[in-house]
């Protein structure tokens, strides 16, 4: 699975594993991606969603009970014991909690990316739509493709999308404060040479990354839309074959006329004629 959340300024945050509000959010997901979004701008609020809520639970429940077991002793013997014994499970319960807390924020560090609100974080709001239309759409397709679910192709490429992404925002900063730094900086001091032959070396590095996020951001909606014609076309074809029942259902119900069968009408038509017109012969006689 892959988590999306995006803020109102338009910042995006990528994670593997579900982060945790301190604030509203709006939630959507579709087979694996989850989209939140954020009522309020940057990302302040957002934590990794792990158990250390319960471990603070924990922690404070343990230092409750090195405090009754340290007064217990204090008033049952000295404290002299009861203090040491305080202080060393206060230390020990608090190493615990801390070290435990280290290894989950390492954990999520290398677990989620951020997209600053610039075009890296409308790139991957394209792959997202992509993906969640793939997503929505795979139903249709699973018995064709023989594959129940697209969710960890889609996680995996959102996922090295938000990478390369965040590796291209990284150089495009980089050579714009190269940049601004060529126009300031004063002749004299010999760097724009050297200005420029950076310049030129980060863009030599971006290039091919922003191919590659072409490369993949244009396979998602290539497949995305390869998707929404499959489902437009069969929906297409269904609505062709009710209507083709539901005129095989009126042609059974409606009997053929039968030519023979009086016509009064006819007859009437017929006969009135003929007298009209021998009238008018009446009439050109006189």
């Amino acid at each position: 699975m892959v988590f999306v959340v995006f803020d109102e300024a338009g910042r995006c945050l990528v994670a593997l594993d579900e982060p945790g509000f301190d604030q509203g959010v709006e939630r959507e997901e579709d087979d694996g991606i989850v989209h939140f979004r954020l009522r309020d701008n940057g990302f302040g609020a957002v934590r990794p969603a792990t158990e250390l809520a319960a471990a603070r639970i924990l922690t404070g429940a343990g230092f409750v009970v090195v405090a009754g077991v340290a007064v217990t002793v204090s008033a049952l013997a000295t404290p002299w014991v009861g203090v040491p014994i305080g202080v060393a499970g206060v230390a020990l319960v608090g190493r615990r909690y801390v070290r435990r807390e280290t290894a989950e924020t390492d954990v999520w560090n290398r677990r989620h990316r951020v997209l600053g609100a610039g075009p890296e974080a409308g790139i991957f709001l394209r792959g997202l739509r992509a993906a969640r239309q793939t997503a929505r759409s795979w139903p249709h397709l699973a018995p064709l493709v023989r594959l129940d679910s697209p969710r960890d192709e889609l996680s995996a490429s959102l996922w090295t999308l938000a990478g390369l992404l965040h590796d291209h925002a990284v150089l495009r900063e980089q050579v714009a404060e190269l940049e601004r730094a060529r126009t300031e900086v004063p002749e004299r001091t010999g760097l724009r040479d050297e200005l420029e032959d950076r310049i030129s070396v980060v863009e030599e590095s971006r290039i091919p990354v922003y191919r590659e996020i072409e490369r993949r951001l244009t396979a998602l909606e290539t497949l995305a839309a390869e998707c929404r014609t499959f489902v437009r076309e069969e929906r297409v074809v269904r609505n062709a074959r009710r209507s083709i029942e539901r005129a095989d259902l009126v042609l059974g119900r409606i009997t053929p006329p039968d030519r023979t069968a009086p016509d009064p009408a006819r007859e009437l038509a017929d006969r009135t004629q003929a007298v009209i017109g021998a009238y008018r012969e009446l009439q050109e006689g006189c």
